[in-house]
């Protein structure tokens, strides 16, 4: 009888029993230039890590909001829409025209919209909601279950003995590690975008205010033509003169 397997070999073959949890099933990959959430630990560190069991409720809100003001107001409407969202511990994203984007807490979102409003006439809103307190509350449980089996894995490459065993080992660290990083950066995203709501604002001028046209009263005994460019071309004299 030959020599039995390894533990690597059993694990590459699917023999072997880690005594871990297996990672979670793969959704699509979301990248994130983000820094870590957690460390990847050692071995002999792996089993500290806790399995998220409190699931927050955690919401995105992406804001529209259009406004009317004066005329020759759009400037100063802006600078208080700015000033207002520093006053709420927020701050400017993008300022270009008459257009803004801001971030804001979402704890304080209703908050700041509702003085946003006040700022002008509304003449369009948009608000939308995501709840993504599952995928947030997936993404760490399946963070922890990676960050273990990488954990396991490096003790497998430490005791491997062949370079077949060490080649199957590392390149399935590789894609271990990959997968971890994906989803650290999906979670920060998430994180970020639920703490702070984002609101475009777009600010539009009402017309500038026109002097109604003045038209002299005709003198008596000048017949007046009800059509104004007969008047204009002096007609109503001819009509003066056969008089």
């Amino acid at each position: 009888m030959g020599a039995p397997p390894t533990e690597a070999e059993a694990y590459m073959g699917g023999e072997a029993d880690l005594a871990v949890d297996p990672p979670l099933p793969s959704g699509p990959s979301h990248h994130s230039a983000q820094a870590s959430v957690r460390p990847v630990l050692e071995p002999e560190h792996a089993t500290a890590l806790p399995i998220p069991s409190e699931q927050r409720l955690r919401l995105i809100y992406t804001a529209q909001l259009s406004l009317l003001v004066d005329h020759d107001a759009a400037d100063d409407s802006l600078d208080r829409l700015v000033a207002t969202t520093l006053q709420f511990g927020g701050y400017l994203s993008i300022r270009e025209d008459r257009r803004l984007v801001v971030r804001v807490p979402s704890a304080q979102f209703h908050e700041v919209f509702a003085s946003f409003e006040q700022h002008g006439e509304v003449s369009a809103r948009n608000v939308r909601v995501q709840d993504v307190s599952e995928e947030y509350h997936d993404l760490e449980v399946r963070i922890v279950s990676l960050t273990v089996l990488l954990a396991r894995m490096r003790g497998l490459l430490e005791r491997a003995t062949t370079l077949d065993e060490i080649l199957r080992i590392e390149s399935e660290l590789g894609r271990i590690v990959t997968e971890i990083d994906q989803a650290r950066g999906r979670l920060r995203f998430l994180g970020n975008h639920a703490a702070w709501s984002t609101v475009r604002i777009a600010i539009t001028e009402r017309p500038a205010p026109t002097t109604p046209e003045v038209r002299p009263e005709p003198s008596p005994g000048v017949t007046r033509l009800p059509i104004d460019w007969l008047n204009q071309n002096r007609l109503d004299h001819l009509l003066n003169l056969e008089n």
